[in-house]
């Protein structure tokens, strides 16, 4: 792989692991912000085609990507379910509440 291909390749995974801190810290417009700008690098570094002897790299460096990108869906997941569970708290008449 080319220097400047390289660099690209190297951009994507960074996005993809910042995107990943960014979720942890519940930063989810930055977070969308990033996915558009790596959707878009991803577009741009696959525009031509992988050459045989970087296919090992691009494949390990894609389950990379799909392995932080499920733990973003987690994390999200988890926070909405959490946001859930508050506004349900919230809704609930005082009187109505356990513990109350």
């Amino acid at each position: 792989m080319n220097k400047e291909r390289e660099q690209h390749w190297l951009t994507i995974l960074r996005i993809s692991g910042n995107m990943r801190q960014l979720a942890q810290t519940l930063q989810w417009a930055d977070l969308a912000h990033l996915e558009h700008k790596r959707q878009n690098l991803i577009k741009s570094f696959f525009s031509s085609p992988v050459a045989p002897e970087d296919a090992e790299l691009v494949r390990e460096g894609i389950y990379r990507i799909l392995d932080m990108d499920q733990q973003i869906i987690f994390m999200g997941k988890r926070h909405r379910g959490e946001i859930s569970n508050k506004l349900a708290d919230f809704n609930t008449p005082k009187k109505n509440r356990v513990g109350v």
